[in-house]
């Protein structure tokens, strides 16, 4: 290797011609090619480097970094990978992916054969009913039928109702004890008759609350109470009159009163039994319509008239006398719409009659007979006091340990299970609807 010139060993070395360094400070650079080079004085950076040996690029300085990896903006290293791990990475994607997708198939085979079942299980269950009527319902429901009845009853007598008991004031007294057993039915009396009518007049609205009362107890008697109110051939005219004419007949037996006899006696040895019979045997006498049997589709057509019809003579077969005391004077066409009227709301609750009989629970009526003793208390399951009373609060405990006076619609009471069991457990369906009074008559 040849040898620096001196000159320019001098500058870049900063030595004296001794080859010794110089204290003059640092040295201007000087461009030697494509490298340029400060060299520090040697008092003020302390002891003097050694020189670097011919031959080799001047060393860089220390406070000089070199440049890593490139790096994204959030100061994560972004190295370029290798493309055969990519295609393997893919690679097994596309074997999860696969396997997700078998996965998927089972569980889509497994959720229609689930389906099927669900749908066979549904035919067998609805197979076994015959007819959507006979579909068990709920309590929620067959409550909300019943109050839409009581209200539309509750509406309707509140239209045509007196407002005062001026025709009753005015009756003899033979009358009135005659009329005083009429209602001692709905109404718990304290006095004896004839003197026990005159506490009618410590009751508010008393003439809506008894036509109420009246009507309440026809239509909770005669229809909802008898699983075979349609059978009642005692309301056909023409048979009364054949009736009549040969009294040897009148010794038969009502229809209705056969079958419910047989219920009653079968009630006594088995209980469950008996009324597996009493709900097939509505459920037969009201056949499913089906357009390929004919009989089915004319018994199913006599049994609805037969039906509306004996619902609509219940409330023509009372004593008009009694309910025309309780009705404002009208003309013949607006009590005509009166009974109309009511005609429609017997019919409405023989339909619904029906379906409750043809299902296994049982029902009964608990009227004033039952529930004369029975005190009233907030948290009573039988009583609910009649809106008259005007308690805004249902808890409001004031009127607790008052009896009723006047039982305005009885209570309703299921009993059994739709699996013809259990008629022993008891389901309050609605409450009975009273005008209460304290044990010393005042109300």
């Amino acid at each position: 290797m040849g040898l620096i010139p001196k000159d320019i060993k001098k500058a870049l070395f900063n030595t004296n011609e001794q080859g010794k360094p110089s204290g003059n400070g640092p040295a201007a650079p000087v461009d030697s090619g494509s490298q340029t080079s400060y060299v520090r004085n040697s008092q003020s950076q302390g002891p003097a480097q050694s020189p670097e040996q011919p031959g080799t690029m001047p060393s860089r300085p220390s406070s000089t970094k070199y440049p890593g990896p490139p790096t994204d903006n959030s100061g994560n290293s972004r190295q370029r990978q290798d493309p055969r791990d990519l295609a393997l990475l893919l690679h097994e994607k596309e074997q999860e992916t696969t396997v997700l997708r078998n996965q998927l198939a089972q569980l889509r085979r497994e959720n229609d054969g689930l389906g099927q079942e669900i749908r066979s299980l549904q035919a067998k269950s609805f197979k076994s009913f015959g007819d959507s009527r006979w579909v068990p319902l709920d309590s929620s429901t067959l409550n909300g039928a019943l109050e839409w009845i009581r209200s539309d009853l509750t509406g309707l007598v509140k239209t045509y109702a007196a407002d005062d008991l001026s025709k009753i004031e005015r009756l003899p007294s033979d009358a009135k004890s005659l009329l005083q057993e009429d209602l001692s039915k709905v109404i718990r009396f304290n006095s004896a008759s004839p003197n026990g009518i005159q506490e009618l007049w410590s009751i508010t609205n008393a003439s809506r609350l008894c036509l109420t009362a009246l009507l309440s107890r026809a239509l909770h008697g005669r229809i909802l109470s008898d699983p075979f109110f349609f059978m009642d051939d005692t309301l056909d005219e023409e048979l009364v009159e054949v009736l009549r004419q040969y009294p040897d007949l009148k010794q038969r037996q009502n229809p209705c009163e056969v079958l419910y006899g047989i219920f009653r006696a079968g009630k006594k040895y088995d209980q469950e039994k008996a009324q597996q019979w009493r709900s097939d045997t509505v459920r037969l006498m009201n056949p499913y319509q089906t357009s390929d049997n004919a009989d089915g589709n004319a018994q199913l057509i006599y049994i609805n008239e037969k039906i509306d019809d004996v619902c609509r003579k219940v409330p023509k077969a009372m004593d008009q006398s009694l309910i025309g005391l309780f009705l404002r004077q009208t003309e013949a066409p607006e009590r005509k719409k009166f009974m109309d009227g009511l005609e429609q709301i017997f019919v409405d609750t023989g339909r619904l009659a029906v379906q409750i009989w043809a299902q296994r629970p049982s029902l009964e009526c608990r009227s004033l007979s039952k529930l004369a003793e029975e005190r009233f208390h907030v948290r009573s399951p039988l009583l609910e006091p009649h809106p008259l009373h005007r308690r805004d609060d249902p808890e409001d405990p004031r009127l607790n340990g008052w009896l009723p006076k006047v039982v305005v619609h009885p209570a309703i009471v299921a009993r059994g299970t739709h699996d013809a069991d259990h008629y022993e457990r008891t389901n309050v369906l609605s409450k009975a609807v009273v005008w209460l009074e304290l044990k010393d008559g005042r109300s």
